[in-house]
């Protein structure tokens, strides 16, 4: 994962042994204020590889004139899978979202049912997000995004679906309750102790049965000084 000044990032990804296929790449844009975050979850491993088939096909340096902005990008995605898996009843939910440091926004669409999670200041705080399909299950669409402006402090959570069933053997409501029990006494959850949480939740979840569906975990802590470096660094370029 590459080095984002100002920001924390954090990825976990752990393969199953069933049916689901997930995939995630994090890279950055030739300006270096820019970083393109991709999670993928698929019911099957043939549609994960047809995803792969695709993004080969791309070079990634290419990705900021091609495709200024997420919903281009989906909207390229979703026509090469249809056309290349042409399966019926086949079809991933996928997030893609570009991570501006120098304005502290997150510009995403979400096709299907992945969600970012925002954690401010000890609490779940509510994110705008349009119903756009899956990928791969309509031909042409019209997908919407969004954008979250982001605040130092913030930690930003993206994860696939096969993280829901080892949190449905506590009770808690999903991730937002593991945020909320490590951020009682601190009032902010750091990344690194989120991950180990959900982790010893997914270990207890194993040693009882198997995963069925891969699950990948990305957090982004921004730092409390993220504003202060941008507008540094912008001053230097000048």
């Amino acid at each position: 994962s590459p080095h984002i000044p100002g920001i924390s990032l954090s990825v976990k990804y752990i393969p199953s042994l069933g049916g689901g296929g997930d995939y995630y790449d994090v890279f950055e844009f030739g300006d270096k204020k820019r970083f393109g975050i991709l999670m993928a979850d698929s019911n099957s491993h043939g549609l994960a590889a047809t995803l792969l088939t695709v993004l080969l096909k791309l070079r990634m340096e290419e990705m900021k004139d091609r495709f200024p902005d997420s919903k281009s990008f989906i909207t390229f995605l979703n026509r090469e899978i249809t056309s290349v898996h042409n399966k019926s009843g086949t079809s991933m939910s996928l997030l893609y979202g570009i991570l501006d440091r120098a304005s502290l926004t997150f510009q995403y669409t979400s096709a299907g049912n992945l969600k970012p999670i925002l954690w401010r200041r000890g609490q779940s705080s509510p994110v705008a997000s349009s119903q756009n399909p899956e990928v791969g299950g309509v031909d042409h669409f019209e997908f919407r995004e969004e954008v979250i402006s982001l605040q130092p402090g913030d930690l930003m959570v993206l994860h696939t679906n096969g993280l829901e069933a080892p949190m449905k053997r506590r009770l808690k409501s999903g991730i937002a309750g593991v945020l909320e029990s490590l951020s009682q006494n601190e009032g902010m959850a750091e990344p690194l102790k989120v991950q180990n949480e959900l982790m010893g939740l997914v270990d207890e979840h194993v040693s009882k049965k198997k995963l069925k569906d891969d699950i990948t975990l990305i957090q982004l802590a921004v730092d409390e000084r993220a504003m202060y470096v941008a507008k540094a660094e912008g001053n230097q370029s000048k």
